[in-house]
């Protein structure tokens, strides 16, 4: 008898349909909550949602310089006798720093006191032979004249000039600060006019922009700002000192920012300034707290001990702040650690509370 395979197949599935069923195997749901509960929670950091001005950044290059600076010169020309300072030196107010030859003028100082003094002499003696008394009303025309005649007063003169022609030589600091572009070597000869050294005040640093004229009318003195040194990681903060109402033949407005510290800096150093205007105030959170799941934005809030993700809309982004939108509400603690692979409903717990 031939058997056709047509009718052989059903029987087969149905003995294979029985033999399964008839197993001891049953399969359950999947219990999340009983899953969730054993699993260890995620230590996290929060933040608090705040609503506040959202702060946008300005950025541009900035250079140190210091407004209080002096180039010292010498009066006169002459041969460099000692020199006491060197570069980078801090160096107070009033502190000898370099000295010419001063054989020459010290002579002639010598000089003007010999003549003074015999001039002095000439005068007394003079005015005693008149005769006149200190009560005569022509006592005063009488001394004056005298000092003319004798050459008392030229004398006066010449001598006060020797002593100022002593003072040239020596040069002093007019302010406490530091000694820079110092090249000049003692015995060196050095002319009169020619820059000696730079003196700045480095209390006195300040660090200068330039900005599109588009931000004339966002930027004010006070808005905070801070500098970043060429090859630096190390942030100064300060703020907006001066602007200088007058657009420049390139479209920008330069302005000055204080430091509040300026510990370690140099006249000169270039680098990254960031200036940080107000916004419409919003809820701000770290960028850390944001992350990307199926191409949209989320955020986790920790509510009860477990992980609740929201969808939210952004706004601007700055200074690694986000501006949400829409989907959180001002107080929310949102996740800002240990975020990326969390799931809805994760236990969770926090370690560290962070206001935003």
């Amino acid at each position: 008898m031939i058997i056709k395979p047509s009718l052989l197949l059903p029987t087969l599935w149905l003995g294979f349909v029985w033999a399964c069923t008839s197993k001891d195997t049953t399969f359950e749901e999947t219990d999340t909550e009983s899953l969730r509960k054993q699993n260890e929670a995620t230590l996290v950091e929060v933040a608090f949602a705040g609503r506040k001005p959202f702060e946008y950044e300005i950025q541009a290059k900035g250079q140190l310089v210091a407004t209080r600076e002096a180039a010292l010169t010498f009066k006169t020309n002459g041969w460099l006798k000692a020199l006491y300072v060197y570069p980078g030196m801090h160096v107070p107010k009033g502190q000898l720093m370099a000295l010419q030859d001063d054989r020459e003028v010290s002579l002639a100082l010598e000089k003007a006191k010999i003549e003074l003094k015999e001039r002095q002499l000439e005068y007394e003696n003079q005015l005693l032979a008149t005769g006149q008394r200190a009560d005569s009303a022509q006592w005063e025309t009488l001394k004056t004249n005298l000092e003319y005649v004798t050459g008392l007063r030229k004398a006066r003169l010449s001598h006060k000039e020797a002593l100022w022609q002593l003072q040239q030589t020596r040069l002093k600091a007019p302010f406490k600060g530091v000694v820079t572009n110092l090249e000049t070597k003692q015995g060196a000869r050095v002319k009169k006019g020619d820059v000696f050294c730079l003196l700045s005040d480095p209390a006195s640093l300040v660090v200068e922009t330039e900005l599109l004229e588009t931000f004339s009318a966002q930027i004010k003195p006070g808005l905070k700002a801070d500098f970043k040194p060429m090859g630096s990681e190390s942030v100064f903060n300060g703020h907006i000192k001066s602007i200088n109402p007058r657009v420049n033949k390139h479209g920008l407005v330069k302005l000055s920012i204080a430091l509040g510290n300026s510990k370690g800096l140099m006249p000169g150093m270039h680098g990254a300034v960031r200036i940080y205007v107000p916004f419409h105030k919003n809820i701000i959170i770290p960028e850390t707290a944001l992350v990307v799941r199926s191409g949209k934005e989320v955020v986790f809030v920790a509510e009860q001990g477990l992980a609740k993700w929201k969808y939210v809309t952004t706004g601007l982004k700055s200074q690694n702040q986000v501006e949400i939108l829409e989907g959180l509400t001002e107080g929310d603690t949102v996740i800002t650690t240990n975020n990326i692979y969390l799931a809805h409903d994760a236990p969770v717990s926090i370690t560290t509370n962070k206001t935003n």
